[in-house]
């Protein structure tokens, strides 16, 4: 009788350092597993701001060429009063990627102003803007952004 209890004490104890081992597999299982996702949930989150930095980059650098646009119109209407627009304008910084157009569009001439319109593209980003000026020095009076 006294060898059937050491078996059984034996197997027990065997039993145990199993069970210890698989709880030791699997915690250390989910620690990773939740590791893992908090450094995907990071890097997800840093992608995406570079992704809002580069859109808001874009967009400052389209209402730039808006604003150029703007000024090249409002030169060609000092020149000839009678200008009416509809002219598409190609602007490069000397990088054949970094082609951008901007079009001038209908120009209205009202008694005690000049109004034009403008639009611009850079990197399929699109700014528009509504330019009026004064018919007879041609100084800008009001800039808006739509």
């Amino acid at each position: 009788m006294v060898e059937i209890k050491l078996l059984q004490k034996n197997t027990n104890s065997r039993n145990e350092k199993k069970q210890k081992g698989y709880i030791t597999i699997v915690s250390s299982v989910i620690i990773s597993m939740t590791l893992m996702m908090i450094l995907l949930d990071q890097s997800k989150a840093g992608f995406y701001a570079r992704l809002a930095i580069l859109d808001h980059e874009r967009k400052t650098i389209s209402e730039r060429f808006a604003f150029s646009c703007a000024e090249i119109a409002r030169l060609r209407i000092s020149e000839n009063v009678n200008y009416e627009g509809n002219e598409t304008i190609t602007m490069h910084d000397g990088n054949s990627l970094s082609q951008s157009e901007c079009f001038i569009k209908d120009i209205i001439h009202f008694s005690e102003t000049i109004t034009f319109y403008t639009s611009a593209t850079f990197q399929n980003v699109e700014t528009d803007l509504q330019v009026e000026i004064h018919p007879t020095d041609f100084r800008v009076l009001k800039f808006l952004l739509q």
